[in-house]
């Protein structure tokens, strides 16, 4: 017989981690299958202490999906609440413990994930300039035209510290 509460095996964005893409999904694995708890509509997602309304909150199998309804906002905070009896196990054991992560997305301009908006940002655009073809074009193509251009280079630009190019 199945005693043991189900628990969180992994998050991804991984706890506390920085320069999250905004159009992130954020999935929790579980140790084991789970289902839909009484507490499941008490997920929540925070950007610093302002409740995130209309997320989805589904699951499949081991995984439990958040999705904000829109692109998350660039270099904020954010922190995911999973509740006491949010899911349980085939079994009817319930969730324990209120389960609690926060991550950072991307700087405004930062494409390259180094943290900051500077002179490099430009220059990981301009290495792929050319169709949308791989999620990493996909990302350079900041203004959503499908071709990686000087549009795109224009765009970034506009974050840089004139002064200084960071």
């Amino acid at each position: 017989m199945d005693t043991t509460p189900p628990s969180v095996l992994s998050t991804d964005p991984i706890k506390d981690s920085a320069a999250i893409a905004v159009n992130k999904e954020i999935i929790i694995t579980f140790k084991e299958y789970v289902e839909t708890g009484p507490n499941f509509r008490n997920i929540s997602l925070k950007a610093g202490q302002v409740p995130v309304n209309g997320i989805t909150s589904k699951i499949s199998a081991d995984k439990l999906k958040i999705v904000p309804p829109v692109d998350l906002a660039y270099g904020t905070c954010y922190t995911v609440t999973i509740p006491k009896s949010a899911v349980k196990d085939a079994s009817c054991n319930y969730f324990e413990n209120t389960y609690t992560f926060s991550f950072t997305t991307v700087k405004l301009g930062d494409l390259n994930g180094d943290d900051q908006v500077d002179i490099l940002d430009p220059l990981w655009i301009s290495s792929r300039l050319g169709p949308v073809v791989d999620p990493a074009s996909r990302k350079a193509d900041v203004n959503g035209d499908n071709v990686v251009n000087i549009l795109d280079l224009l765009e970034v630009a506009q974050y840089l510290n004139p002064s200084t190019g960071s």
